[in-house]
């Protein structure tokens, strides 16, 4: 920081005179607005309103008070100054025609909803202490859930070409981002009030803190159980104090005690805040775990291969905790890349349900799945199943397991010596025409890729029997693709 004989001084006067002017144009607009705060003429001559801080205004003035008595100016602004620095923090913080304090958590109007990242994403429902937000806005914003309602609620209307609205009379607790600040706003806000704090006996005046604590709130309580909070603060009298509560899952509450009904299990928080008339405060924050006395399900396999057939087969088991006197229904969701039923299914019952029941009596449930034999050739195929959220169990872990599913229908590879040799293929208007040579009385497949890199033939043609050394089959559909790989091979 640079002393003052080494600053140029004139050039030190001039920046002087020009901070001056600028607190002049904050002054003036204060003494001019009917509430005291310094709104530009300029902005309300055009009916523009938006991001606009009081208290940030107020910034200007607190430095060029600082600047004075000057010997080179006659009067002594500093009255005028301090009065002017007063409105427009006392209109940020209620004294405004809708008696609203635009600083969150302050006042007896606490709002809810703001444009700002952090409150956006906090687990809280109320915004955090301290927020600075727009005084005055020139509109409603249109918005999902009120589409243009708030606007036409208003009179007169927003935009009306004669007599149209004043600034000061309309603000809502709703989304809208001409009420957002910026760091600077807030910092240049605070500036302000500690400026003034310094002309008030809290210069001198020693920090102290209250240690504010949560009682009534065990370690662990259980789900849609009513529990009571109660906020205790050594050596303060609560009686005049607006006490708030949130907890998760719940509603914001006010009073000394707070009851509230844990929907969810797992972890907890409660969290409370103490404000007094005089602007003291105190915060408490208490953690805690809720269970419930569902049963925990969880799904495990020792065998996770089948292959197609009948023969060797997979398995999965239910496992629950708790209570076993009655069914339990566990819902089981399917994905991969094979189809329930047309590739896997429970073998004595011939199906695959979503749903798989664990009986009364039994703590689990084996479940054993085979693949479908079929003739198409499929390559491996997996699933994956995976326990789905129920109102009657807690979904555990592991809570998924993956299949695999081996096809036992083997192609031979183009190429291979010991399958048939396409002789031809002709392509005409019809279709396209696959020729080999065959041996009478055997049985043939022929199938298909759209492209190499594809992993799976797909059968195409069904049985067809060589009735002659050289055997015919026609794909009626090859001609409408820009290409076709087609495989003939013995199935017996």
């Amino acid at each position: 920081r640079r002393k003052l004989n080494e600053l140029d001084p004139v050039y030190l006067t001039k920046c002087q005179n020009e901070v001056t002017k600028g607190a002049g144009d904050q002054l003036r607009r204060a003494q001019n607005n009917a509430y005291g705060t310094s709104f530009p003429i300029e902005a309300k001559r055009n009916r523009d309103a938006g991001w606009y801080f009081s208290g940030e205004r107020a910034f200007d003035i607190a430095v060029a008070y600082q600047l004075f008595p000057r010997p080179d100016l006659a009067s002594d602004p500093r009255r005028d100054y301090l009065d002017s620095i007063l409105s427009n923090l006392n209109y940020e913080g209620g004294c405004n025609p809708v008696n609203v304090t635009y600083l969150t958590g302050l006042g007896w109007k606490r709002q809810r909803e703001i444009v700002d990242q952090y409150a956006q994403n906090d687990r809280r429902v109320l915004p955090p202490t301290g927020i600075p937000l727009g005084n005055i806005q020139a509109s409603f914003p249109y918005l999902e859930l009120y589409k243009s309602e708030l606007g036409a609620l208003c009179f007169p209307q927003d935009g009306v070409a004669t007599a149209p609205y004043p600034f000061y009379d309309r603000w809502g607790d709703t989304f809208n981002t001409s009420t957002e600040f910026v760091v600077v706003d807030q910092a240049r806000s605070l500036a302000s009030l500690a400026f003034l704090s310094t002309l008030t006996s809290t210069k001198t005046q020693v920090w102290s803190s209250a240690k504010a604590q949560i009682a009534g709130l065990p370690a662990q309580i259980s789900t849609n159980t009513p529990v009571t909070a109660t906020l205790q603060v050594p050596g303060m009298d609560l009686s005049g104090a607006r006490i708030v509560w949130e907890a998760r899952g719940q509603e914001p509450a006010f009073g000394t005690n707070f009851t509230f009904v844990p929907t969810s299990d797992r972890g907890q928080w409660v969290e409370v805040e103490a404000q007094w008339p005089d602007g003291r405060r105190a915060f408490a924050a208490a953690n805690l775990f809720a269970e419930d006395d569902l049963p925990t399900v969880t799904i495990t396999s020792t065998d996770t291969t089948a292959t197609e057939g009948a023969t060797d087969t997979a398995s999965f088991t239910l496992t629950r905790t708790g209570s076993t006197a009655s069914d339990l229904a566990v819902t089981l969701a399917n994905s991969g890349t094979a189809t329930k039923w047309e590739d896997y299914r429970r073998p004595a019952q011939g199906d695959m349900p979503d749903t798989i029941t664990i009986p009364a009596g039994a703590s689990s449930i084996t479940v054993t799945i085979m693949a479908v034999d079929d003739t198409e050739i499929e390559g491996t195929e997996t699933t994956t199943l995976t326990i789905q959220s129920g109102a009657n169990y807690n979904v555990g872990t592991p809570y998924y397991v993956t299949l695999t599913l081996l096809d036992n229908d083997n192609a031979a590879p183009p190429g291979d010596t010991t399958g048939p040799r396409i002789s031809s293929i002709t392509a005409t208007s019809n279709g396209v025409t696959i020729n080999w040579a065959a041996t009478p009385g055997k049985t043939y497949h022929v199938a298909y890729k759209h492209s190499l890199s594809e992993n799976a033939w797909n059968d195409l043609s069904g049985d067809i029997a060589a009735a002659s050394t050289t055997t015919s089959w026609t794909d009626a559909a090859g001609s409408r693709f820009p290409q076709r790989y087609y495989l003939v091979y013995v199935v017996n």
